[in-house]
């Protein structure tokens, strides 16, 4: 196969497998990270093999759980007289926090019905409810079950007498099936009524599943996720051996070949599909063309803006965008922002360093020095996060970059 063809296949999966909302915005650096993730192998037939396994990645957008989540929680409250209440994680890194967030602002849960699980001690917060209540565990995807079954475990130390629904939209076979075996093994010595919503959600294969009727791709992604050197994680948590990704974010049950840099092929590192970098490239361009398209709401945080004393409103926004990226990236900057040349935003971030608001060094690495500002952006930057639905965790991960 040709480059020109492989470029064609590549183009054809970004338009046909990537939602449609979220392949308008990012199918360029899909792409690119698809190109990149082919020329790991130099031989056609296997750049081929890697075609056939970007082609059975199934990919799932903030828009397909938004959808499910609201029309399955909004029906289960219509259809309930007692209380409900609902467990979320301390760290939620889901679109379900977004989901009980809006349903909250709509008055459809009140805040006093939420039960906190702290994953890593693997409890629950502690809560006066109701015996006969329901309890509602809440997760977008379930690899493993481990998270399902640690909740489970951490509902029986606190409460009893209550029913317990378990709503996941996309399931691997292998943790519903984990669930439904502890089920019917701890059938007598369960304190509550545990049932799984089975409408509308997904069951996703594993690789095996999905290439059963072809031994060669099988033994290929063998042969790759052998080199991983976190034997952990060579075919995924627990092994689970997925192959999904959520707005190009990969769980860690994922073949280890999509998202570990770990292995080491041809006397080269692997370039995974869904790095790190990629994921935050993602967030970064997202709120970029936030700030791009909005103008009136950026003029907003400018009007109530101390730095409005000191910078012109074009200054302000380029100070943005660095913040977002923590990186000099002049040609990117100027193409976005609408500059007619580099030169106007280097004297805009030459003026910034002279107020003292950032520093930089010769290879362009930046940094904020002014804590005032620092606080202002971080404001300003969380509330563009809240609006393009960048999750909290998330953020964290940019800033830190």
């Amino acid at each position: 196969m040709k480059k020109r063809d492989l470029i064609a296949e590549v183009d054809k999966i970004a338009e046909e497998e990537i939602d449609k909302k979220y392949q308008k915005t990012y199918k360029s650096l899909i792409k690119e990270n698809y190109m990149k993730f082919l020329d790991n192998e130099k031989k056609t037939e296997n750049k081929e093999r890697l075609l056939k396994i970007l082609k059975n990645v199934k990919w799932y957008s903030n828009c397909n759980t938004d959808i499910f989540f609201s029309n399955t929680i909004t029906e289960i409250l219509n259809s309930t007289i007692g209380d409900i209440y609902f467990v979320c994680k301390n760290k939620i890194t889901s679109s379900c926090y977004n989901i009980i967030t809006r349903l909250m602002s709509e008055g459809k849960i009140e805040k006093g019905n939420l039960i906190t699980y702290y994953k890593e001690d693997k409890a629950l917060e502690i809560k006066e409810i109701k015996e006969n209540s329901i309890i509602l565990v809440v997760d977008d995807y379930s690899g493993s079950g481990d998270t399902i079954i640690d909740i489970v475990k951490a509902i029986e130390k606190k409460y009893s007498n209550n029913k317990v629904l378990i709503l996941c939209y996309i399931w691997q076979e292998k943790a519903i099936k984990r669930i439904k075996r502890l089920k019917k093994y701890l059938y007598d010595k369960l304190k509550n009524n545990y049932e799984i919503i089975e409408k509308g959600i997904v069951l996703e294969d594993s690789y095996k599943e999905k290439f059963k009727e072809d031994i060669d791709s099988i033994n290929y992604i063998n042969s790759i996720c052998e080199e991983c050197t976190q034997e952990k994680f060579k075919y995924g948590y627990r092994k689970t051996g997925a192959m999904v990704t959520f707005n190009g974010l990969s769980p860690n049950n994922n073949i280890s070949m999509l998202w570990n840099n770990n292995i080491r092929h041809n006397n080269s590192r692997w370039i995974p599909i869904f790095d790190r970098e990629l994921s935050l490239d993602l967030m970064i361009r997202k709120k970029n063309e936030y700030l791009i398209k909005n103008r009136n709401e950026i003029f907003k945080f400018y009007e109530k803006s101390y730095l409005r004393y000191m910078l012109t409103y074009e200054e302000f926004k380029v100070l943005i965008m660095l913040f977002n990226t923590y990186s000099i990236r002049k040609e990117y900057i100027k193409d976005a922002l609408g500059f007619d040349t580099t030169e106007e935003v280097t004297k805009i971030i030459e003026k910034l360093k002279k107020c003292g608001i950032i520093t930089y060094s010769l290879e362009n690495i930046l940094q904020f020095i002014n804590t005032r500002a620092i606080r202002e952006m971080k404001k300003i930057d969380e509330e563009i996060s809240k609006k393009v639905g960048i999750i909290k965790g998330m953020r964290k991960q940019i800033q830190k970059k």
